[in-house]
């Protein structure tokens, strides 16, 4: 009989071996499977945060790329209203810069026809130092 409580008893030790060792390993299971939790909701509360971030810079440019572009429609209308007929007509009258339309005799219009660079260039060259009076 005493070898056989001395078996029950250690079975009993290793069943409490085997208890505690389930207890440690189910632990340190959960441990990780904690770990790895948090640290994909921390990634997701990361990059939905430089989501947002990128998201209010692209907005920023946008907005500065349209006041950009209202600026230069703006800027075309002024100078077209700088270079009307009228505006530079008027601005000669009160700076009273004497200036006329020129006359037909002033006028010279030049036909150069299809020839390379070199004569066209000789051909306007010319052409102006003849008619420059």
């Amino acid at each position: 009989m005493n070898l056989r409580a001395k078996r029950s008893s250690v079975r009993r030790r290793n069943n409490k071996k085997n208890e505690r060792n389930l207890i440690i390993s189910a632990g340190v299971y959960s441990f990780i499977l904690v770990c790895l939790f948090s640290c994909v909701f921390g990634a997701a509360l990361y990059f939905d945060g430089q989501s947002e971030k990128m998201n209010r810079k692209i907005s920023r440019k946008d907005l500065n790329s349209y006041k950009l572009q209202r600026e230069i429609q703006n800027l075309k209308i002024k100078l077209e209203n700088l270079s009307r007929k009228e505006y530079v007509v008027s601005k000669i009258r009160q700076y009273s810069l004497g200036l006329h339309t020129p006359g037909p005799f002033q006028v010279v219009h030049l036909d150069i026809g299809k020839t390379n660079n070199y004569n066209s260039n000789k051909v306007v060259r010319q052409l102006a130092f003849n008619n420059r009076y």
